[in-house]
């Protein structure tokens, strides 16, 4: 499946890939990733998170990877640098407030590169955020400029906010809730500018992940790996199964395609 003479690029998402219930990645994938990067392949994170929303233990242990794509995409380090952001601007973070803000029963976190902001009655899902916005003054003085790539949503439909902001947005759903992100952002494009950063071909690619938004991430790469607790769509567009992240997937992946 990969050919052992020649350097790949992996990319592995965070929640229910790397992780099990801790924001600590299992050793046994950590040791896996470590040999696979002395052997002179590059890792590279590739998740729905900003960065901001990355805990501060896992944003660590990522930066000291070859790079990260955070935000589906939306921004990129390579190598200790950023080389991309989209980001939303000023005019949709103020739509955003005046849609979020008139419902109670509609939850919005805002991730960003450096911050995070909750709207409203969103405190009452997004409890862990201290930045909250409770109307458009608020808005005004304490949001505009900061660097907002990904809006977290519960309580509204996605459909709903795709009829408000579908020209400008992006939606990948999950379980109980959906990301925004900017028009055209995904971890597939992500891919493309981040080999093209570290002049690495498509033909020598790996995607690991296990939900919805993995999956330009699995269609893109050569090698798509979907994780044994992965939704039945990402099983059927991989071209491997692993494991699962309580069995350590990534580990087993990795070990199968580049260090056997």
């Amino acid at each position: 499946m990969t050919d052992k003479n020649k350097n790949y690029a992996a990319f592995i998402d965070i929640d229910g890939t790397l992780i099990t219930d801790t924001f600590t990645p299992p050793e046994r994938n950590v040791k896996a990733i470590e040999k696979a990067r002395k052997r002179g392949h590059k890792v590279f994170i590739n998740t729905g998170r900003s960065l901001a929303n990355i805990p501060d233990e896992l944003r660590s242990y990522a930066l000291t990877l070859d790079g990260v794509i955070s935000g589906n995409g939306s921004h990129i380090i390579y190598g200790g640098r950023e080389i991309y952001a989209a980001c939303f601007p000023d005019s949709l973070l103020e739509s955003l407030c005046r849609f979020f803000l008139r419902r109670e029963d509609a939850a919005c976190l805002l991730e960003g590169i450096d911050e995070m902001f909750v709207l409203g009655s969103g405190r009452k899902c997004f409890g862990g955020c201290e930045n909250i916005i409770t109307s458009m003054d608020d808005c005004r003085k304490k949001l505009l400029g900061h660097r907002i790539s990904v809006a977290a949503v519960k309580g509204v439909s996605a459909d709903e906010c795709l009829s408000r902001f579908g020209g400008e947005i992006e939606i990948y759903r999950y379980e109980s809730f959906f990301d925004c992100v900017l028009k055209d952002c995904d971890k597939a494009k992500g891919i493309d500018i981040m080999l093209s950063a570290a002049g690495m071909p498509l033909e020598r690619t790996i995607g690991i992940g296990d939900s919805a938004n993995d999956l330009p991430m699995i269609d893109k790469c050569a090698i798509g790996v979907a994780m044994g607790n992965a939704d039945s769509l990402l099983k059927k567009a991989a071209d491997y199964i692993t494991g699962t992240n309580k069995e350590c997937g990534v580990a087993s992946a990795i070990e199968k395609l580049l260090l056997d």
